[in-house]
């Protein structure tokens, strides 16, 4: 792994929660957006001429989207379109304007007194992830509550917004698979569900074993399957063809370690977790263990091979 760009301190002076890179880089937008604990989205933009060494030019913050007016748990952009991102803070999703920086428009996900099983600053309904389908038509986020709601995105804000299901515990994360037409999601009691959107009905669901936070879909022996994160510091791949079963556990993390996130790019999985004290509930109420580095992993879904990166 190399180092290729590192930003300052003083520009991102807090813990950050989610990094996206920013879609087609040959519109001329190359860069990321990274979800901050202070309530800023920032957009970054690389520079072309760091020649990919280590220690190349810092990245310029080039808008910050503020404010949220808390922890931003989420953010993803639509589709190719570098110009419009969908973030999560508290219960609003808000889809922005990334050119102009400003909010086109804002859902509130919100629907009730909320779960007594889930920490009071969390209990409005509090979006966790979302993920946005190939063709940016729709957005999902999970929530604390356990609902998922489902987006329908028009060019000036949402539409025909829906909850596809809820989960019996606080859901932590959504994918989309390529074509749009299945969206799972996962909870921190152990369950992952897939939902068919265009059929509007529960597709299968599994019970992995060990509080789940982050899931994505890839490529297992030439067919899909979702990729799931775990409390147990292990990668939980799920299968529903042609019938619903936990197809393999890769043991990444030692014992004590959460994998928090993960994502999915050509034949590669990547995934990131961090030591933590006592992941009693999710990795939002759990102090990190200084002592031991957070790590990123990564390997080729048409081998075994699995890199580290500890940081």
């Amino acid at each position: 792994a190399q180092v290729v760009a590192c930003g300052s301190p003083a520009e991102h002076p807090c813990a950050v929660l989610r990094v996206r890179w920013t879609p087609d880089p040959s519109r001329g937008a190359r860069g990321f957006a990274s979800a901050g604990e202070d309530g800023v989205v920032r957009v970054w933009r690389v520079s072309e001429d760091d020649g990919g060494a280590e220690g190349g030019d810092a990245p310029t913050c080039a808008s910050r989207l503020e404010p949220h007016g808390a922890e931003v748990y989420a953010c993803e952009y639509l589709a190719e379109d570098p110009a419009r991102i969908v973030t999560c803070a508290e219960d609003e999703v808000a889809l922005w304007d990334v050119e102009r920086g400003r909010k086109v428009h804002v859902h509130r996900c919100g629907t009730g007194p909320g779960r007594a099983d889930v920490p009071s600053r969390w209990r409005n309904a509090d979006a966790f992830g979302c993920s946005a389908s190939g063709d940016g038509r729709r957005v999902a986020c999970t929530c604390s509550d356990g609902s998922v709601h489902v987006l329908d995105v028009r060019q000036d804000g949402f539409r025909n917004a829906s909850i596809a299901h809820v989960h019996e515990a606080m859901a932590c994360g959504c994918a989309f698979d390529d074509d749009g037409r299945r969206l799972a999601s996962v909870d921190v009691r152990g369950q992952a569900r897939v939902y068919d959107v265009r059929a509007s009905r529960m597709r299968c669901a599994w019970d992995v074993g060990a509080p789940l936070f982050s899931c994505t879909y890839g490529e297992r022996g030439g067919a899909e399957a979702l990729y799931c994160t775990a409390r147990d510091g292990r990668m939980h791949v799920c299968v529903d063809e042609p019938v619903p079963s936990v197809a393999d556990v890769v043991p990444v993390l030692p014992k004590g370690s959460a994998l928090l996130c993960c994502a999915s790019w050509k034949d590669w999985i990547l995934a990131a977790g961090e030591a933590m004290r006592d992941p009693s509930y999710g990795p939002f109420v759990c102090a990190p263990v200084q002592e031991r580095a957070s790590s990123l992993h990564a390997w080729t879904t048409r081998a075994s091979h699995v890199d580290d990166v500890r940081g």
